[in-house]
């Protein structure tokens, strides 16, 4: 058993549990932990492998109340003996195990967002499919809970996606106001101005047994926003910033280029407001998918998966007063620097401003992990993957800072046995040292 040193941790222990218990009661899903070696790929680099019965984490790791880490996994076709439809592990005590596996409809199914602590350190979610039948043969999406109770959790699907007017397909992460609301976006549903909807907003309300959802907002498409996949952040005013993968003003096609929206408090509802329509290539950024990071006075910080000079995506920073928002790209990756950006969750910050996030590909390598000066615009890679099977692949996922560690999950790579499209490996759990 291989033990990392952390700051913020001491001696922490990394493990995955083996295929075992019962999704449909997670207190059993606690089973017997098998400890995998954290591999050394450099000097301040290493990563541990997932397995068949824990594949593909699409989304970061989040660090809850009681110091636990949670992340989820979007799951794949390799085991035949486990469920595949995705699930939620915990890195708590020293060790991960799954807490919870996904049954597929009428439960959830294949989650790519990452988990929001609420009151009473219940976590939240949403799955991509599961609950009802929606468009097609295809199911559409669910909000779920994980209460704890001791040492194991109960999962509950609050709210299953209707289709049609209502949302469809919540591919971002949640956020939970100070009364317990949870707000977020679905990529479809909604207006029939797109091609099966344009996404919503929508806000769920409740506890125990009794959960109500509405939509607050349905987006229009061009040159309104159009298809989100990110998560909302608010702001001092108690006012929502979000961004849409398409919609806009921008040059990039029928779907343009994507947006920022802003949706402000207004009586018992809220109004909505696009505050930057991305131009694209090359002066701009476009298809934004991550969430804002709030820096504080009107400042955000995010990433495009494509845009600017090269078209490799951008990093750009938001300025927005009470009359207007100005975004300006602060660093284009070149291919080389990396390239697409789309780490869900945002970029973090440490103490001294500097921003961290991740890269899906860069030349001659499989991704990246980088830091950027927001005031100089100077862009570091910090670490390039270099894939199956000594190192991981495709890092989706947005990163967590504890101390002067980053955390951090590829969905592919490794050495585990996992076969999905044309990648190999079933995903890694890795930690880079700043």
């Amino acid at each position: 058993m291989s033990v990392w040193k952390s700051a913020s941790y001491g001696a922490v222990i990394l493990s995955l549990a083996a295929c075992g218990g019962s999704a449909a009661n997670p207190s059993t899903n606690n089973g017997p932990s098998v400890a995998y070696a954290l591999r050394p790929l450099a000097k301040d680099y290493k990563f541990v492998n997932f397995e068949p019965s824990l594949p593909y984490p699409w989304a970061g790791l989040m660090q809850a109340s009681s110091g636990g880490l949670y992340g989820t996994v979007f799951g794949g076709s390799a085991c035949q003996s486990c469920q595949l439809n995705g699930g939620v592990y915990q890195f708590a005590s020293g060790k991960i195990q799954p807490i919870y596996e996904f049954q597929g409809a009428p439960d959830g199914a294949n989650p790519e967002a990452g988990l929001t602590e609420g009151a009473k350190g219940i976590l939240y979610g949403a799955t991509v499919y599961g609950g009802k039948a929606c468009v097609g043969s295809t199911t559409c999406g669910t909000i779920y809970e994980l209460v704890p109770s001791g040492s194991t959790f109960t999962e509950q699907v609050i709210y299953r996606f209707k289709g049609g007017s209502d949302g469809v397909s919540p591919v971002g992460g949640i956020y939970i106001d100070k009364t317990g609301a949870l707000y977020g976006m679905t990529v479809y549903g909604g207006s029939t101005a797109c091609t099966n909807g344009c996404g919503t907003v929508y806000r769920v309300t409740g506890s125990g047994k009794h959960f109500h959802e509405s939509i607050i907002y349905t987006f229009k498409g061009a040159p309104d926003g159009a298809n989100p996949r990110g998560t909302f952040v608010q702001d001092s005013s108690g006012a929502l910033y979000g961004a849409t993968y398409y919609g806009g003003t921008g040059t990039c096609g029928s779907n343009t280029c994507g947006a920022i929206i802003k949706l402000t408090p207004s009586g018992s509802g809220y109004t909505e407001s696009v505050v930057h329509s991305f131009k694209g290539p090359p002066k701009d950024g476009a298809y934004p998918r991550s969430r804002l990071l709030a820096a504080g006075k009107g400042v955000f910080y995010g990433v495009t998966l494509q845009g600017g000079t090269s078209n490799y995506g951008t990093v750009y920073k938001l300025t927005c007063s009470k009359k207007a928002c100005k975004e300006a790209p602060i660093y284009s990756f070149t291919g080389a620097s990396g390239a697409y950006p789309r780490d869900d969750g945002g970029l973090v910050a440490d103490g001294s401003g500097s921003l961290y996030g991740t890269t899906d590909q860069v030349a001659s390598g499989y991704g990246t992990v980088f830091s950027v000066n927001p005031s100089t615009g100077k862009e570091v890679v910090l670490h390039k993957f270099a894939g199956p099977p000594n190192d991981g692949a495709t890092p989706h996922a947005s990163l967590l800072l504890i101390g002067n560690y980053l955390y951090g999950a590829a969905f592919f790579g490794g050495s585990g046995a996992c076969t999905l499209s044309s990648s190999t490996g079933c995903g890694t759990l890795y930690i880079q040292k700043i």
